[in-house]
């Protein structure tokens, strides 16, 4: 039974990917609206690695991610003047958070293991 439910849920989602357009401009648009909160957990676990408490960066991250959507600022500008994140994480380390490579540096590989290039 499991066998068939997956088969069913891979032939619709095959479904739904071949047909799907993607506007790349749209979602860079739409990521760049985010004002970098996407990164906030990255931030959140480096200030964690650099000796804060999970809670206390928990609620930096949480207060300056909220910031930068209210005034539409950037939460790596934030993040590099807050001192309680700039004086944990060098300034190259923050540069390396809030890249969008390693969200899709092995998309390649994994596109050339399913078979689809």
């Amino acid at each position: 039974d499991s066998c068939i439910v997956l088969d069913y849920m891979l032939d619709l989602f095959t479904g739904v990917v071949s047909g799907m357009t993607v506007h790349t401009d749209r979602m860079r648009a739409n990521l760049d609206g985010s004002r970098g909160v996407v990164f906030s957990q990255k931030l959140l676990l480096a200030m964690v690695e650099a000796g804060a408490g999970r809670d206390e960066a928990y609620r930096i991250v949480q207060r300056i991610s909220q910031r930068a959507l209210d005034e539409g600022l950037e939460l790596r500008e934030l993040a590099v003047a807050e001192p309680q994140i700039g004086g944990r994480i060098a300034l190259d380390e923050i540069k390396r958070i809030f890249d969008y490579h390693s969200y899709v540096r092995h998309v390649d590989e994994n596109f050339e293991r399913a078979g689809l290039v």
